[in-house]
């Protein structure tokens, strides 16, 4: 089962005391993630047929506080970097959950180690952001778009080891998603 909003905005506050951080919402969320767009490897959470829409961007028409709170910033690992994610109400069904979007969702790209071919991040969402600049040029062309998980692909990669890790085989899913409304 998926947590509430309120209590996905009380981990992340507890996160950022424990990381020495303090937690930034809207447009102080923003001046966090204010960086060039680049491909990562983040986990998406989401399941084919999950629709969503992205909170109108703080500070624009159609904003409040209430949808300036789903820009979230805070970091997620001692002394690091904020990271920025959007909390988004997914529907599936008749179930309705709110989980983290982050910018990595939709630049994912990683390499198959079975068959070598890149794998990346598809459909009319991405195609939305191929001329985006930075982060918040992304958020601001995804704010208040309906989107949906249209396919989900399982791909195996190798996980680099760092501080004497070994490096492991693991998978990941990469997304297409589109613009629905």
């Amino acid at each position: 089962m998926g947590m509430s909003f309120a209590a996905l905005i009380k981990q992340a506050e507890a996160t950022a005391r424990e990381n020495d951080g303090k937690l930034a919402t809207g447009a102080d969320a923003l001046k966090a993630d204010d960086k060039p767009r680049r491909s990562d490897i983040s986990q998406s959470m989401f399941n084919v047929g999950d629709e969503f829409t992205v909170p109108a961007y703080p500070g624009t028409p159609g904003s409040t506080p209430e949808t300036d709170a789903r820009y979230v910033s805070a970091p997620i690992s001692k002394g690091g970097v904020p990271v920025l994610r959007v909390y988004v109400d997914v529907k599936n069904g008749d179930f309705t959950e709110t989980k983290p979007l982050f910018m990595g969702t939709f630049t994912k790209r990683i390499m198959n180690v079975d068959t070598q071919q890149i794998v990346a991040a598809k459909g009319t969402a991405v195609e939305l952001l191929r001329n985006c600049i930075t982060n918040n040029d992304c958020w601001k062309v995804l704010a208040g778009k309906r989107l949906k998980v249209v396919d989900c692909v399982n791909v195996p990669y190798i996980r680099r080891g760092w501080n004497g890790q070994p490096d492991r085989r693991t998978t990941t899913n990469v997304l297409t998603i589109d613009v629905i409304g």
